[in-house]
């Protein structure tokens, strides 16, 4: 009978998967980038190792091998069981000591051989240790962002409908909730760090006069422009890859905000192509994309923090004038 997970547990599986995940989207770039793959089935293999000898208090070896936590975990396994694939995990072990300390690049097959190997032990070693399946771990847990997260198990109850249009547009949203959250956080003085001035929406004018008409037909795709580059800036500020963003734009529904109030309402447009072409693969890597973007500009909270910090001893009482200090720097003469 198995224990159940602390919360904290669950948290580090969830990193497991998003490791093993990270190696699935490494093994599909071209060779040599592919190699990186084996690097992170390894990573997430042992992370699982560790991680299950904490939640079967096993008192670990101080310098256990790879192939000792085998030996060391399965006298405290539920039934004694033997923990599973032993010597395919070991044969990946090999791989990664041969790429990582000796220069040898592991060939195509081997990475698929490995990828194989990794998803056969984690189907496996999973509910033996936690008794739950590796399919339901959710790279979820991970995100701190409230909205975001919601907006993604919104996603998600669309994809398992069969509604892959709507889910891609959830994934897109819970993106742009993403991004407002550093850029758009707090927009009322001059220190935001990742916002990079107001933002640019595209928008009709609201009278169809010849002038008005013919000054939206030239500002129109400069905003459009603009807004374009202020969107990738932000991406790039905050860690995340823009050439997944490129892929994962492509794959979603053109969204639009719109505002009846402090209401805010989403739309969506599905091309026909979509409409027929989106799989579930697709939201798949939609989703990874966003949870791995949330993960990355998480980074920047740091930031954020200092800032709100530095505005609440900045923020003067209600009624009164609050300055700094001015100083001078003076430039050393040169000796």
């Amino acid at each position: 009978m198995t224990t159940p997970m602390t919360a904290l547990e669950i948290e580090r599986l969830a990193f497991v998967r998003f490791l093993f995940d990270q190696g699935i989207a490494q093994a599909r770039q071209p060779e040599p980038l592919s190699a990186t793959a084996v690097l992170s089935f390894h990573d997430a293999v042992e992370q699982f190792l560790r991680l299950a000898a904490d939640h079967l208090g096993v008192s670990l070896s101080r310098n256990v091998t790879f192939t000792g936590y085998w030996s060391e975990i399965e006298p405290h396994t539920p039934g004694q069981a033997p923990l599973p694939s032993k010597a395919a995990m070991n044969r990946m072990n090999n791989l990664r000591v041969a790429f990582k300390h000796h220069g040898t690049f592991p060939s195509k097959t081997a990475i698929e051989q490995s990828r194989s190997d990794t998803v056969t032990f984690f189907t496996d070693a999973v509910p033996l240790v936690f008794g739950i399946d590796f399919e339901s771990v959710d790279m979820l847990n991970l995100v701190a962002h409230p909205q975001v997260a919601t907006t993604l198990r919104a996603a998600q109850g669309h994809a398992d409908k069969g509604n892959l249009p709507m889910a891609m547009a959830g994934l897109m949203i819970a993106f742009i909730e993403l991004l407002d959250h550093y850029g758009e956080r707090g927009t009322y003085d001059n220190k935001q760090p990742f916002r990079f001035g107001p933002s640019i929406t595209p928008t009709e004018p609201l009278l169809a006069d010849p002038v008005t008409t013919a000054l939206s037909k030239v500002l129109s795709p400069m905003s459009q422009a603009l807004g374009a580059m202020q969107t990738a800036m932000r991406i790039i500020a905050l860690g995340i890859d823009y050439s997944r963003y490129a892929q994962f734009d492509v794959l979603c529904p053109k969204v639009s905000r719109h505002y009846s109030g402090p209401q805010c309402q989403y739309h969506f447009h599905a091309t026909e192509a979509q409409n027929r072409t989106l799989t579930r693969a697709h939201f798949e890597f939609g989703r990874h994309f966003v949870i791995e973007a949330a993960l990355q500009a998480a980074r920047a909270e740091a930031a954020l923090q200092i800032r709100d910090e530095h505005r609440a001893i900045n923020s003067p009482e209600p009624g009164t004038w609050h300055s700094g200090t001015h100083h001078v720097w003076k430039v050393p003469e040169n000796e």
